[in-house]
């Protein structure tokens, strides 16, 4: 039974992105009921934290394959706007 629960927990956390270190962590302070709930706070704002530069970085990467996308022509041509860009990175 409360393996079953460990292992629901982890998998929530995972669905939250946190990685492998970050869960070791929840899990310890979920099973430590003497715990202080500023140490899960702290964990949380640091994952919310990376998880924004990720996006920053998604978001980067979404308008510049966008912009490379609205120059390429899409016919029959060779040349192509989208390869043109990854190839100078």
């Amino acid at each position: 039974e409360r393996d079953l629960k460990t292992l629901v927990f982890i998998k929530h956390a995972r669905d939250l992105g946190f990685s492998s270190e970050q869960m070791k962590e929840l899990v310890s302070l979920w099973k430590n009921t003497d715990r202080q709930s500023a140490e899960v706070k702290q964990l949380a704002l640091k994952h919310i934290d990376e998880l924004k530069q990720r996006i920053a970085r998604f978001q980067e990467m979404v308008n510049l394959l966008q912009t490379s996308a609205n120059y390429c022509t899409g016919d029959n041509s060779a040349d192509c706007a989208i390869l043109n860009h990854i190839e100078k990175g």
